[in-house]
């Protein structure tokens, strides 16, 4: 018997509640779109985007907004809620950012993706767009109701984590200037180690050394065992994974139960590395935290990654594999890729 809790969302009211649940933060000044499929309105991908920073009077354009929508309809999504959420005022009588839900409307019409309903979600109330009947959508709106039992029970199963905002998932990763003060001087003396291996003929066993330390390092954070990474043993981290097939080796952690223990492996690096050599441990980050769902810290870790290092291609795979809503599985077959195609 199937003891996984059943997540069944019914309306837009309960969809609201879920979303930093789906999101992994409750957005702001964000549209989300949420896409259900069959008649059961099953629920598939959940996008978030920024509102435009000039306000409710620049909308997207309908071509501006295909991105989404085609991640919608690649995801099998056959309808949409559509989801504004925002601080800001009705102008003269209307609802911000009724642009933007015009092309929205449009773009998916095209995209023969049904409308559920679009609804502006603003100080804790909800109201569609487009039912005129104030019985049924009053101005003032309806009470975004809390979060369900089955919806906690859900996320305590999955795992899911709710962090206050996207800011903090960035503030999770952000560099500390002090630790890579530190890492930078220890990077000399690596720098040494390495042209002793090299001059010696043991570069290859040099490098086994350092993989074999990750290895360790992953399995005592796992146990619960870890002291404290020295600034040397982060310096040699990050070298190391300068090499393809090593850097290839260890992104199958993310596939393996010690999964958690190496992404709190690679944020504490995250913590210590200059640009570049931050987007490799970043981009370790954003496939482990894709495959398993946490679209919210993948996104900020490719961030992360690009940031530091923009022709990083391992990234840039990356960012198109998410960009085009493709299923968490794919990191499988990204690490079934030979290195050179991945660099």
């Amino acid at each position: 018997m199937d003891s996984t809790p059943k997540l069944r969302l019914s309306g837009p009211g309960s969809l609201i509640a879920a979303v930093p649940h789906l999101l992994g933060f409750p957005p702001e000044q964000s549209l989300v779109l949420v896409g259900l499929s069959g008649p059961r309105s099953r629920l598939g991908i959940t996008m978030r985007a920024d509102l435009p920073f000039d306000g409710p009077d620049h909308a997207p354009s309908v071509a501006e907004l295909e991105p989404l929508v085609e991640a919608l309809r690649r995801d099998g999504a056959s309808q949409c809620l559509a989801m504004v959420m925002t601080d800001c005022p009705d102008v003269d009588g209307l609802a911000p950012y009724v642009d933007l839900v015009a092309n929205l409307d449009e773009a998916l019409f095209e995209a023969g993706i049904d409308v559920d309903d679009i609804v502006l979600v603003r100080a804790g109330r909800w109201r569609s767009y487009l039912c005129p009947d104030p019985d049924c959508c009053p101005s003032q709106g309806t009470a975004v109701p809390a979060p369900s039992g089955e919806l906690a029970a859900y996320a305590a199963y999955s795992g899911s984590v709710v962090r206050d905002s996207r800011t903090a998932l960035i503030e999770m990763i952000a560099p500390d200037l002090e630790a890579i003060s530190a890492t930078e001087r220890a990077l000399d003396h690596v720098c040494r180690e390495m042209a002793e291996a090299a001059g010696a003929g043991t570069s290859e066993a040099y490098r086994e050394r350092i993989e074999g330390f990750i290895d360790r390092r992953v399995r005592a954070v796992a146990a619960g065992t870890a002291r404290s990474l020295t600034h040397r043993d982060a310096a040699r981290i990050a070298v190391a994974l300068i090499d393809r097939p090593l850097r290839d080796r260890v992104a199958g952690y993310c596939l393996q139960q010690t999964a958690s223990a190496a992404e709190s492996v690679w944020i504490d690096l995250l913590r210590r590395l200059p640009a570049p050599l931050d987007a490799a441990p970043a981009t370790l980050l954003a496939m482990s935290s894709w495959a398993r769902g946490d679209g919210a810290m993948a996104n900020v870790a490719l961030d992360r990654a690009l940031d530091s290092d923009p022709g990083y291609s391992l990234a840039q795979l990356v960012r198109t594999a998410l960009d085009h809503a493709l299923p968490p599985a794919t990191v499988r077959e990204m690490l079934a890729f030979p290195a050179a195609e991945a660099g």
